[in-house]
Formats: structure tokens, C-alpha cells, sequence
């Protein structure tokens, strides 16, 4: 069946080593998604079996690369063109090796799409847009996130290379938490600012250099049974903004509290006034009707009127002593 595909001459050596030039390249190209694949499963820690199969892909197109640099070689010190049977045995096994190669990396990336690796749970955490810091207690950072790495950069200039370090930071006067004299009041709303040598939960508020503001939790977590800290970062600008907002609105309505109140005072300073401006005309009018009735009386002396008199002067002088006082 080999001879079939034999030839037994070429007629130009540009295209003979065209052939040998690209299928050499073609080689060295699938000998490196080889190698790629064999480090990421080996680095997910998949499937034993695709270890073993990469790894054997891999030492067959090395040796294959290596036989073809020999052809190349040979061809330039005799300058012999031609094809023979081991050569196109050579060119079919790369083509079949390729083949499985390529086959075998669409496997493992379906795999990965169903499977949770390291690599798939890194790019997840990535594309969280919260900062996450995992760390032993000595500091040792386990895993951050894309999202806390940013923000430690904008704080510090650096990546983080200590959890303990990093939390300290956040937490210590030198890191001016509060640049605005206000924003400790605001703050007050969502945390306490604590020790950082106590391991319970914590919390505390940072703004950035761009005005944005930003809330992390300290918390423990257990990890293949040793105690894990863990930090989350929290971006909370818009509540920090609508807090403000708020505080406004709630400056505004106690003013408005404070003339409604004094307006409810004016208004029931009036009422009284009112009310004892009609009990004084009311008294003046009585008074009025006593005079007539005296001076009737006097007029005509009649005793019958005398009772009556008595006892509305009585009732007057009264009235007239609770006005004065």
C-alpha cells in the first residue's frame, strides 16, 4: 500500500524542500500544543489517562521533528530529491498524529467547560466585581482575585504579597481610612473600624484616590482543615453617594421640623391672644351693662334691680382680677 503513495523522483528541489521545510513546521507546531496541553492537565490535575496520552504524543512528535531535521539535513549535503517509502510513512504518521492531537485538545477543552478546575475557578473569581484575598494566618497569600489586586495596586502601588500586611494597612491610622472629616460619620453606617490582631469578622471603609469607596470583611474560613482569611472588597460608592444624598434630605426635613414647630408655637401664641381678647370684651361689655343697670337703679331706686346689680359687680370685680393676673 506504501508504494502507491511512493515516488520515485522529484524533479525540483525548491519544492522538495518546501514539502519537508512545511511539514517540519507543521511538526514543531503540534509537538507545542502537545507540550501545552500535557502542562495544563497536568497543572488541572484531569484525567489520568489524558496524562498518559499526551505524554506519549508528546515523545512521538519529538521524535518525529527530530527525524525530519535529519531529512533536512541529509537533503542539504547531497542535494538527493526524492521520495521514498520511509519518507511518506514519516509524512502520513505526523498527518495521523496531528489529527489525534487536535482531537484530544477539543476533548479536554469540553472537559474543562464541564468540569471545575483551577483554572476555570481563577477565571471565575476574576470576573467577580468584588476583590477577594485568600490567606494562611502567617500571611501567605493562598489566591487573590483580578478585582482586590487592582485595588491594592490604586492603594499601595504594589500587588499583595502579605494578607496580614495588607489587612493591617487598611485598618492603621497611617493609611488616612477617613481623608474626608465627614466621611467617618457616613461610614459609621455601614461598619466599625477594629483590631486588626482579632481574627473574628471584621469590617472597615476605604475610599480611594478615584472617590471611589470601597467595604472589607474580614472572615475565617476553614480549607482542607487548617483555617483560611479570607477578605472580600465590596465597592460601595452609590450607597456611600445616596447616604450623602440622604444625610442632605435629613438635614432639610429637621429644618423644616424646626419652623413648623415654630410656627405651631406662633400659632398657638395667636389662639390665646385671641381667646383673651374676647374674654376681655366680653368683660368690658358686661361691665357696660352693670354701669347702665347701676345708674338705672339710682335713677329710679328700684329695689327689685338691687340684687342684681350686687351680684354682677361681683362677678366683674372677679373677671377683672383674673384679667390683671
Amino acid at each position: 500500500m506504501i508504494n502507491m503513495f511512493a515516488l520515485a523522483s522529484f524533479p525540483d528541489h525548491k519544492i522538495f524542500a518546501l514539502i519537508l521545510g512545511t511539514t517540519a513546521l507543521e511538526t514543531l507546531i503540534i509537538l507545542i500544543i502537545a507540550i501545552y496541553n500535557l502542562i495544563r492537565i497536568c497543572f488541572q490535575k484531569s484525567k489520568r489517562a489524558y496524562t498518559i496520552l499526551f505524554s506519549v504524543l508528546v515523545l512521538i512528535e519529538y521524535l518525529i521533528f527530530q527525524v525530519f531535521l535529519y531529512i533536512i539535513a541529509e537533503f542539504k549535503d547531497s542535494k538527493e530529491v526524492g521520495f521514498d517509502n520511509k519518507t511518506v510513512e514519516l509524512i502520513l504518521l505526523q498527518s495521523a498524529v496531528t489529527i489525534v492531537v487536535l482531537a484530544m485538545t477539543q476533548t479536554v477543552r469540553r472537559w474543562e467547560k464541564r468540569s471545575v478546575t483551577k483554572a476555570s475557578l481563577k477565571e471565575g473569581l476574576d470576573s467577580l466585581p468584588v476583590g477577594l484575598l485568600f490567606y494562611w494566618k502567617g500571611g501567605m497569600v493562598k489566591l487573590v482575585n483580578t478585582k482586590m489586586d487592582s485595588i491594592s495596586r490604586s492603594l499601595t502601588g504594589k500587588g499583595i504579597y502579605s494578607g496580614t500586611e495588607f489587612w493591617d494597612m487598611l485598618v492603621s491610622k497611617d493609611m488616612n481610612i477617613f481623608p474626608d472629616k465627614n466621611l467617618k460619620d457616613k461610614a459609621d453606617n455601614y461598619s466599625n473600624i477594629v483590631n486588626a490582631d482579632d481574627y473574628q469578622k471584621k469590617e472597615c471603609i476605604v475610599r480611594l484616590e478615584d472617590g471611589s469607596v470601597y467595604s472589607f470583611k474580614q472572615s475565617i474560613c476553614i480549607f482542607e482543615g487548617h483555617e483560611l482569611v479570607e477578605i472580600m472588597a465590596t465597592d460601595i460608592s452609590q450607597e456611600q453617594l445616596l447616604n450623602e444624598k440622604l444625610k442632605v434630605k435629613r438635614v432639610k426635613v429637621d429644618e423644616i421640623k424646626k419652623r413648623l414647630q415654630s410656627l405651631n408655637s406662633e400659632i398657638e401664641t395667636m389662639t390665646v391672644q385671641k381667646e383673651i381678647l374676647a374674654t376681655k370684651s366680653k368683660v368690658h361689655d358686661d361691665l357696660g351693662k352693670t354701669l347702665i343697670m347701676t345708674r338705672r337703679y339710682l335713677e329710679t331706686q328700684d329695689e327689685s334691680l338691687g340684687d342684681d346689680i350686687i351680684k354682677q359687680w361681683k362677678l366683674n370685680t372677679m373677671l377683672l382680677r383674673g384679667e390683671e393676673n
